[in-house]
């Protein structure tokens, strides 16, 4: 009885665990760059409550932007036949870099390093859920046909 609705519930906690980890890592990353362009110390209290403040509201603008285009884009490998795992952290790494693009208004100001970093985001993230979801074996692409 509890499989019914833990089946479900899996890729959801895998998913917001994707979330958060990806979070950590634009946070991390943007106080680094922050600090680097500004000249202050990367590691002060104020850097730090600066980069928990990018924590929080990455985790709540990747779990609400990325929901259903990641959704979208894992079907898609799953429906090609991408190794599981690798379509996860394309997927992944493909979406962090298109939503860099979409939510950035002055493409100018990002510093060139910040695309690198998300698409590592979006590959670390990937792999993440891809490990938190249950990391089914190869053989399931002959269980499908």
């Amino acid at each position: 009885m509890h499989k019914i609705w833990t089946r479900p519930l899996r890729p959801v906690l895998a998913f917001l665990g994707a979330s958060i980890i990806a979070a950590i890592i634009i946070g991390v990353s943007f106080s680094l760059i922050i600090a680097v362009n500004e000249g202050v110390a990367p590691l002060t209290s104020e850097n730090f409550s600066v980069t928990l403040t990018i924590i929080y509201k990455a985790v709540v603008a990747v779990g609400i932007l990325a929901a259903i285009p990641v959704t979208i884009l894992i079907w898609a490998f799953r429906w090609l036949k991408v190794r599981r795992g690798w379509g996860d952290a394309i997927a992944g790494a493909l979406l962090a870099v298109f939503l860099l693009h979409v939510m950035t208004y002055d493409l100018a100001s990002i510093p060139g390093l910040l695309w690198p970093v998300a698409g590592f985001t979006g590959l670390v993230a990937g792999l993440t859920y891809w490990l938190a979801a249950g990391r089914p074996k190869p053989p399931y692409a002959a269980k499908q046909a």
